[in-house]
């Protein structure tokens, strides 16, 4: 990205331009389609090298790149490709040599196949002049034969919110774990800011238990996990001891997290794993509510699923018109450098916000005019898909009933494993936001749905045929 007028160069005649990339995503070399790829012959395949940060933008919250995208040169639309399940390198995901590192060239070879050049890993260390790293032996030439079959519609169902949270786990760990969340299923304080702790390393499933004794649901399903160790999230009076000494008695490690109130126990989260406790990032949204309880987690719905799918960021609570002494006192202590503040000023204030960058620390604001229009906005600015058709899918929850937090905050693992923003529905209609959002797919059923349990089946339906998913 050059600044014209700055640098004193021409800009580029608008009509050579093909596409705009997101910024830092640094494309590099390409290749026109052949006939034998159908409707998208002529389109153009370029590899996206990926951001250099921190040198090249420190504030960046996000990686951006890493993959090849799809460019239609009468349209101008830029959509990815090929990309792996998260934002950036496999190798930052513990996946290495089992997705993309730095594609730098995109071919298509005689055999009509897309074959991909990924340089490896390429890393910025600043102990190094100049300061970067290329280990040997990262590199790959990945073959690609065609465009995946068209998306589908995935319906989850539940009973009650154990099962609810049971199958979230089911569709996003089909192969098991290493690692579970346990929190109590009739209140959701504690599972308030867990989408940090879902998004960690490979990955952790949030499961809910009654809590007085382990719901059978549950065991059943961390047998099926096969994880070694469970959390539990909340103290005794959430989640009993009775509860603890079942999991130990089945041969699981058990840890606790929980703190006095909601916002002790974001912080104590925040405070329980090292990638966390050395974060430059963390979200913030609103801890309480004025009238209708479900104020208290309509912004952390889709905040989850943010941190979850960015590999864990730790997601800090706060009161609306003031920043909270405990939040305001961890975030002095802090690495914090960024502050993403999710939902309007109604929700989370102006004068909390400058509160907040009064301690040196940076802001940004990811809000709508509406719970779903942050929603949609998270999905634009914190997993960058400006339009849906550049998401691989879409989870579909409802937003506002009293028991939509069970149906939310357990999608966040399955956001971390998939890519997927959470986005809102309300009983059987789809709020004008999401409905709006939706509409500008451009119709190819490339985009998949999840509708979460709970979600109404009219709801779903209309989704479906905005996406122009078959059933």
């Amino acid at each position: 990205m050059i600044d014209h007028e700055a640098s004193g160069l021409e800009p580029p005649d608008p009509s050579l331009i093909a596409g705009l990339h997101e910024w830092n995503s640094s494309p590099s070399l390409l290749d026109v389609a052949p006939a034998s790829w159908g409707p998208l012959a002529g389109q153009l395949f370029v590899a996206e090298w990926g951001d250099l940060a921190p040198p090249t933008n420190p504030l960046r919250d996000q990686p951006v790149g890493y993959q090849i995208t799809r460019v239609d040169p009468d349209s101008g639309r830029v959509v990815p490709f090929v990309r792996n399940a998260r934002p950036g390198p496999a190798s930052a995901q513990g996946a290495q040599g089992q997705g993309l590192e730095r594609p730098f060239d995109a071919k298509f070879g005689p055999d009509g196949a897309l074959y991909i050049v990924d340089y490896g890993i390429a890393r910025i260390n600043p102990a190094l002049a100049p300061p970067y790293e290329f280990p040997p032996g990262t590199g790959a030439i990945w073959r690609v034969t065609g465009q995946a079959e068209a998306a589908e519609v995935v319906r989850l169902e539940a009973g009650t919110n154990v099962d609810a949270a049971v199958a979230y786990s089911q569709q996003a760990f089909p192969f098991g774990t290493d690692r579970a969340l346990v929190a109590r299923d009739d209140l959701f304080a504690d599972s308030l800011t867990s989408g940090s702790l879902q998004g960690l390393d490979a990955g952790s499933p949030l499961l809910l238990t009654d809590p007085g004794g382990l719901s059978q649901a549950t065991a059943d399903e961390l047998e099926r996990l096969d994880v070694s160790r469970v959390t539990i999230l909340g103290g005794t009076e959430a989640v009993s001891i009775q509860v603890e000494t079942q999991l130990r008695d089945l041969g699981y490690e058990v840890d606790r997290v929980s703190g006095s109130t909601r916002i002790d126990t974001a912080i104590a989260i925040a405070l329980s794993e090292p990638a966390l406790a050395s974060s430059t990032s963390a979200i913030v949204a609103r801890a309480g509510f004025a009238g209708d309880p479900t104020q208290a987690f309509a912004d952390s719905l889709a905040a989850g699923a943010a941190s979850a799918n960015a590999g864990g960021v730790p997601i800090l609570l706060t009161d609306t018109d003031a920043l909270s002494s405990q939040t305001r006192d961890y975030l002095s202590a802090s690495q914090i450098e960024m502050v993403v503040i999710k939902g309007g000023p109604d929700a989370v204030s102006e004068r909390t916000q400058e509160e907040i960058e009064g301690l040196g620390i940076a802001t940004m604001r990811e809000a709508g005019a509406t719970r779903a229009g942050t929603a949609v906005e998270v999905a634009r600015i914190a997993f960058g898909y400006e339009t849906v058709d550049q998401a691989p899918g879409v989870i579909l929850v409802d937003g506002y009933q009293s028991e939509s937090w069970a149906s939310g905050f357990p999608a966040a693992a399955l956001a971390g494993q998939t890519g997927y923003p959470v986005l809102l529905s309300n009983g059987a209609a789809l709020p004008p936001e999401t409905a709006d959002y939706l509409g500008g797919a451009e119709g190819g059923g490339t985009v998949a749905l999840v509708c979460g349990p709970f979600t109404d089946a009219a709801a779903c339906d209309q989704a479906a045929a905005l996406l122009g998913l078959a059933e």
